[in-house]
C-alpha cells in the first residue's frame, strides 16, 4: 500500500501472482490478471519497457495453456519484435522466444514454420554456447521430432534430418561430465 497499486514494483508483484496461477494450471486466472497488469503497465511505464515485454510473454504462455494458439502466436511475435529492437537479432533472449514461437506454430499444425523458428533458435544458441552445451538439447530434440513428423513415416530428407538431430542430441548428452550418484546425508 505504501507504493500504490500503479507503482512498477506493485505491478511486477501482481504479474508474479498471475504466473503462480499459471503454474497451478489456472491459466484463465493468470490471463485475467496479466491483461489487467498490462493495461496498467502501458499507462505507467515507458513504451518498450522490458517488464511489459516479459508480461506479454507470460500472457502468451497463458493463451497457450488455454489452447488459444492464434493469440499466443500474435503476442509472441510482438515479444520477438520488441526483443530484437532491445537486444539485437542474435541475443539469447530471442532464442527463448523463437523456441516458444516454434511450439505455437506446431500447436497450429504449421510444422514448416515450427522448423524454421527452431533452426533460427539453434543458430543463436550455437553462436553463444559451446558445441557440446546441454543448452542445445531441447531445441535439437524438438527439431528432430519436427523432422520426424514432416517425414510422414517415409525415408526422405526429413527422416534423414530426424536421425541427424537425434544423433546430435545423443552426442551432446554423452559429452556431458559424469556426476557422482546422489548420496543422501544420514
Amino acid at each position: 500500500k505504501q507504493l500504490g497499486s500503479m507503482h512498477k514494483e506493485a505491478l511486477l508483484a501482481r504479474g508474479l501472482l498471475a504466473n503462480t496461477y499459471g503454474n497451478l494450471k489456472q491459466a484463465q486466472k493468470q490471463k485475467d490478471i496479466l491483461l489487467e497488469v498490462l493495461k496498467l503497465m502501458h499507462a505507467t511505464l515507458p513504451a518498450g519497457d522490458i517488464e511489459i515485454v516479459r508480461a506479454k510473454g507470460n500472457l502468451a504462455n497463458a493463451h497457450g495453456l488455454l489452447s488459444e494458439y492464434a493469440d499466443q502466436l500474435q503476442l509472441l511475435k510482438e515479444v520477438l519484435d520488441l526483443k530484437e529492437r532491445a537486444y539485437g537479432k542474435d541475443h539469447l533472449e530471442l532464442a527463448r522466444t523463437l523456441h516458444n514461437i516454434a511450439l505455437a506454430y506446431g500447436n497450429q499444425g504449421d510444422l514448416e514454420m515450427k522448423m524454421k523458428m527452431l533452426e533460427r533458435c539453434l543458430t543463436i544458441k550455437k553462436s553463444k554456447y559451446e558445441a557440446t552445451s546441454i543448452e542445445h538439447v531441447p531445441t535439437v530434440r524438438c527439431l528432430a521430432q519436427t523432422h520426424q513428423e514432416l517425414s510422414g513415416g517415409q525415408l526422405n530428407e526429413h527422416f534423414d534430418n530426424y536421425i541427424r538431430y537425434m544423433q546430435e542430441a545423443k552426442d551432446i548428452l554423452e559429452a556431458q561430465p559424469q556426476r557422482a550418484p546422489f548420496q543422501p546425508e544420514i
